[in-house]
């Protein structure tokens, strides 16, 4: 079974608001997807000029100049979509 970690990135304050889930990695098991989650989250909330950055959890948002970025990553197995069921 391979883990899958994933990023589900929101955009309000532009127009249209933007929502995207993407792939960011696969590994072999569920603590190599947690370290590397880790690691992501560090590179992501790194300080920025006019940008106030705020981390709870696994979740990162970020606002400037009337945009909020939230980044939310998660670590699924291949078996799970995070996104849901599909409609039949």
């Amino acid at each position: 079974m391979l883990w899958y970690e994933r990023l589900l990135t929101e955009k309000t304050g532009s127009s249209p608001i933007s929502l995207s889930w993407d792939l960011v990695n696969a590994t072999a098991t569920e603590s190599r997807c947690e370290t590397a989650l880790q690691k992501k989250l560090e590179d992501v909330s790194r300080p920025e000029k006019d940008v106030k950055v705020e981390v709870k959890g696994n979740v990162v948002y970020k606002q400037s100049a009337g945009t909020l970025e939230t980044f939310r990553y998660l670590c699924v197995p291949d078996t799970v979509d995070p996104r849901g069921p599909k409609g039949k």
